[in-house]
């Protein structure tokens, strides 16, 4: 069985860094996107939950829990 030389395998494990780093460029969802069917209705009334939230040690992470729960806290 042949070994495969120690570069070959650097530049292989390079391009599958680069190429799975890459996809994480651009932001999925926009800030204007419609989200679900009361958004347009919460948007007018000025009651749509921001789309990120600071966490615990400051890092801005998406809001998912005030997304989801709309409407429970009334």
């Amino acid at each position: 069985m042949k070994r495969t030389s120690p570069t070959l395998r650097r530049l292989v494990n390079c391009a599958v860094i680069s190429a799975c780093l890459g996809g994480c460029g651009e932001q999925l969802f926009t800030e204007t996107e419609v989200r679900s069917q009361y958004d347009r209705n919460d948007a007018a009334r000025d009651r749509r939950p921001p789309a990120k939230v600071r966490d615990i040690m400051g890092e801005n992470r998406p809001n998912v829990r005030g997304r989801v729960l709309v409407g429970t806290e009334d």
